[in-house]
């Protein structure tokens, strides 16, 4: 969900690019040979550095495409961030500061850095989007996910309706949007303590049409509502399923073992 629009043939639109960028210096190269006058050499010389710009871009872009499908493909949040420190480094225009801010952000979470993660939200992406948080779904999205995880619920009830709202303005969805919005409302059950409720709410979600990380967290949630319903064999089955399709987002592990240990406790 934290991403800006990337074409579907991506691989395909890079080669055009390289082709154009390799058609566009030879032209620069050759216009600047075979033109005798000086002011003109120089007009082409200066055209050609939109060559190393545009190139430069196009390895930025690519760094990010890197990054989103790091942490949303392969559920690597580790992987994402050595992507994202280049593009923060070389993104000099600042043309993908806020996408980069909401990967950042969703990466911390899954490496279980959740204060730091709230932090980093407050200093950049409250700043960055001002009065346009209401509506955002990444904003809220993020802040609703952090909620869930320290089971906090006296903010999650604000950053649920927020999303409400947000999904209330689709004219039409989509089966994978529902099943998104199905799992929101399990988790949001879950924190609240209404279980009967959430586990209506994830049972409507079909999981499947989720992307790879979506349906990692919507395991890692029936995990901990199987533990609050006393189903450890249902628990550890959505444990294993969790941390199968992301072995490298370690809060899964750390938060569930804390759970485990509270019931045991009990």
């Amino acid at each position: 969900m934290f991403s800006v629009r990337l074409i579907k043939a991506e691989g395909l639109r890079r080669v055009l690019v390289v082709m154009f960028y390799f058609a566009y210096t030879i032209t620069m190269i050759y216009c600047m040979v075979h033109t005798p006058a000086m002011n003109d050499r120089v007009v082409y010389g200066v055209l050609w550095l939109f060559v190393p710009f545009g190139t430069l871009y196009e390895i930025i872009r690519f760094q990010y495409a890197k990054a989103n499908d790091s942490l949303h493909q392969h559920c690597n949040p580790k992987a994402a961030m050595q992507h994202l420190r280049f593009v923060n480094r070389a993104d000099f225009l600042k043309r993908y500061i806020l996408q980069a801010a909401y990967l950042e952000s969703a990466a911390m979470i899954d490496q279980n850095e959740i204060d730091d993660a709230e932090k980093f939200i407050a200093a950049h992406l409250d700043k960055m989007l001002n009065t346009n948080k209401k509506l955002n779904f990444e904003y809220n999205y993020l802040h609703f996910t952090i909620c869930v995880v320290r089971e906090d619920k006296k903010q999650i009830h604000a950053y649920y309706l927020a999303l409400e709202r947000i999904f209330q303005v689709q004219k039409k969805f989509h089966t994978d949007l529902l099943s998104l919005k199905n799992s929101i409302d399990g988790a949001y059950y879950l924190t609240e303590g209404r279980l009967d409720k959430s586990q209506k709410a994830f049972s409507k979600a079909n999981p499947d049409l989720l992307g790879n990380r979506e349906r990692a967290w919507h395991y890692y949630y029936l995990s901990r509502l199987s533990y609050q319903l006393n189903q450890p064999n249902y628990a550890e089955q959505y444990y294993i399923q969790a941390t199968r399709l992301a072995p490298g987002i370690p809060l899964f592990s750390n938060r569930l073992q804390d759970i485990v240990k509270q019931k045991m406790k009990k």
